[in-house]
């Protein structure tokens, strides 16, 4: 596109909406109520097997922490304690199912962190199925955002696996989801992942869903800044883009822009900055950030 073509008008306001600043940031990490919601459902449910959970929970939290600080013989030393009470108590099939569906997760983490993600898929898998039993029963609606999290585990392993494309329509999906719930929206998901998503985010505390949804969208950011250009255009090129959610636009954006197509970034820049920095900040400012060096670049070449 032609500098001369570029409207002024349409310069000036990109320009000013660049410069205005978002909301107070949110914070990003959902766990601390997701642990909550666990803690009160064991504690209202369980009686007699509550210890047993709590002490698995805890133990399998400790091996989580150990793994992020890269210290993985701890972490293991911690999971194979949580095996230990998980395997010699008697417990029921709801507790059964859920202590399961943690010990799961826990263990793909570690073995993802380990570089073995075929075993972390298949532990996923796992506990995203326990968490579609437990579903089935009163109070455990808010395990909907543990399936996403789920999910949004098995995007980073897409990622770093080098599997950009099938890593950037997961996270596109799992935005769209949370921004507007349409079951159809992960259908292309293969079983049982495309199975039992709702159109209503039932029993999950409000800001559970915005800290999710910057979770996300930090990793697609930092997916397209880390990738090739030409093989991140291509990647983004197979992601869908009918859905009318601000991670559309922002997919729509960063294409034209790796592309060259100025006058498609232009106008989804436009779009895209005049709904603000919700539902996710992190999406708002890396859009921002790119239309302002493109401008600034853009008026210097117009100096000349």
């Amino acid at each position: 596109m032609k500098a001369g073509a570029l409207p002024l008008d349409l310069l000036a306001e990109l320009a000013k909406v660049c410069a205005e600043p978002g909301p107070p940031h949110a914070a990003d990490e959902p766990r601390d109520w997701f642990n909550e919601l666990l803690r009160n459902q064991i504690d209202a449910r369980f009686g007699d097997q509550q210890p047993a959970l709590v002490e698995i929970m805890t133990m399998g939290g400790r091996a989580l922490l150990e793994a992020r600080s890269g210290r993985m013989h701890e972490a293991w030393r911690h999971l194979r304690n949580a095996l230990v009470v998980f395997e010699g108590e008697t417990l029921f099939p709801e507790a059964r199912h859920l202590a399961h569906s943690l010990i799961s997760a826990q263990k793909a983490y570690l073995c993802h962190r380990d570089c073995d993600d075929a075993q972390a898929e298949a532990l996923l898998g796992a506990a995203f199925q326990d968490d579609i039993v437990l579903e089935g029963l009163p109070g455990y609606g808010f395990l909907l955002i543990h399936r996403i999290q789920l999910l949004h585990n098995m995007m980073r392993i897409h990622w770093t696996g080098g599997r950009l494309q099938p890593a950037l329509r997961l996270g596109h999906a799992l935005l769209a989801y949370l921004e507007r719930p349409a079951p159809e929206l992960l259908s292309f998901l293969p079983n049982p992942w495309s199975s039992h998503w709702t159109s209503v985010g039932r029993d999950i505390p409000l800001p559970l869903i915005p800290s999710l949804h910057n979770q996300i969208s930090n990793d697609m950011v930092r997916l397209s800044l880390s990738a090739e250009p030409r093989l991140m255009a291509a990647a983004l090129g197979m992601v869908p883009t009918d859905t009318p959610s601000q991670v559309t636009r922002w997919v729509i954006f960063t294409h034209a822009r790796l592309c060259g197509d100025s006058a498609t970034m232009l106008a989804s820049a436009a779009h895209l900055l005049r709904q603000g920095p919700r539902p996710s900040r992190p999406l708002w400012h890396a859009a921002a950030a790119e239309t302002q060096n493109w401008l600034a670049a853009e008026i210097d070449r117009m100096s000349c």
